[in-house]
């Protein structure tokens, strides 16, 4: 059943994915590797020294190649009772971006329903790519990832969930069905390759860095000195890391962060299949 969470059940799911959280600081902490808080995490570290009451998950991020660095040390380096998943390691996740989830566990919400593969309880771990100065050029960036993204998500799946349910997305949800049939014919390890090479077409090209797995990127496009040195903030007791002008970047994404959305707003991912 998909809905709201019961208060005891978001409780515990906050108490899980902060337990991962640790788990992935400590790997960072060990190996020297900088990683911050994104998003509403970093939200959360400022006005709630934790989670956002409401908030339901824990969002970071690494520029590429600390994140890269970060996915071949956390295959080894990870308790057993975690799992490290990306769509281009395992090719078959509705995450594009890495995630570390608790074994044993699962938190599902109803679009990823419709994968094979189903998540536990987790943290999302979200790639800064390099982007071009050039307007125009990001905008062709970002449609690019975007159709490659595309590709991949309806190879993997031939039913992709749509909210409106109104003649276009019937349109859309029936071309995605002929599609996902016709991709049979081309492997996936193709689109993957083409879909990470969109993501890094800028690497030693620019000096610009963003999250382009944001529904909304043009939001978050900053550069390195924006990001270091980093800076210490408070998250449910434990220290975690944040950017260099993180003020700057939530005004930027957000506006007045600090002024509490009203009741009607604050929202969350909700539940799907939730098991402890």
């Amino acid at each position: 059943m998909f809905g709201e969470y019961r208060p005891e059940d978001l409780k515990r799911v906050k108490e899980i994915e902060l337990e991962i959280l640790i788990e992935f600081i400590r790997i960072c902490e060990k190996h020297d590797l900088k990683y911050f808080a994104y998003g509403g995490t970093a939200i959360g570290a400022v006005r709630h020294k934790g989670f956002i009451p409401w908030d339901d998950d824990v969002d970071v991020a690494m520029v590429r190649d600390e994140y890269e660095k970060f996915i071949s040390i956390a295959m080894k380096e990870l308790g057993e009772e975690y799992e490290l998943t990306a769509g281009n390691i395992q090719m078959d996740c509705s995450a594009v971006f890495a995630r570390i989830s608790k074994k044993g566990t699962l938190h599902i919400t109803e679009q990823e329903n419709r994968w094979k593969r189903k998540h536990g309880i987790r943290i999302d771990i979200f790639p800064m790519d390099f982007v071009p100065e050039d307007k125009q050029e990001f905008k062709k960036m970002i449609s690019k990832v975007r159709f490659w993204r595309g590709l991949y998500i309806i190879k993997n799946i031939r039913n992709p969930l749509f909210e409106n349910g109104g003649w276009k997305d019937k349109a859309i949800r029936t071309a995605c069905f002929i599609m996902h049939y016709l991709l049979k014919l081309v492997p996936v390890k193709f689109i993957v390759k083409k879909m990470m090479d969109s993501y890094r077409a800028y690497e030693g090209k620019s000096t610009l860095v963003d999250c382009l797995d944001d529904n909304y990127p043009e939001k978050w496009v900053c550069s390195l000195d924006d990001i270091y040195p980093l800076q210490k903030g408070e998250f449910e007791g434990v220290s975690i890391s944040l950017m260099h002008r993180n003020h700057e970047m939530l005004v930027k994404g957000y506006g007045d962060y600090m002024e509490l959305p009203p009741e009607s707003e604050r929202e969350n991912h909700y539940q799907g299949f939730l098991e402890f």
